[in-house]
């Protein structure tokens, strides 16, 4: 038997497996609620309906593109 858990971490059923092409579209819908600044936290509350693996790879999309900028004083996110 498997324990539990096991399958969600190998990308089980309903979950991308490893290697699949990071979510753009996800991408696109994080960085229009980054139109006002949000904590990390924030984000992934908003997108909770999302694996939290695609909001992380969605997030990379965002970074490596130069898209996310940091408000100082508060540590939000925005683009």
């Amino acid at each position: 038997p498997t324990p539990s858990g096991v399958a969600q971490a190998q990308g089980g059923p309903g979950l991308p497996s490893p290697g699949e092409a990071p979510p753009a579209g996800l991408a696109g819908e994080i960085a229009d609620f980054l139109a006002e600044p949000q904590h990390f936290y924030d984000v992934l509350h908003h997108f909770s309906d999302k694996h939290q693996r695609d909001i992380v790879r969605a997030w990379a999309v965002l970074r490596e593109a130069g898209r996310l900028k940091r408000e100082e004083a508060s540590g939000k996110y925005l683009v």
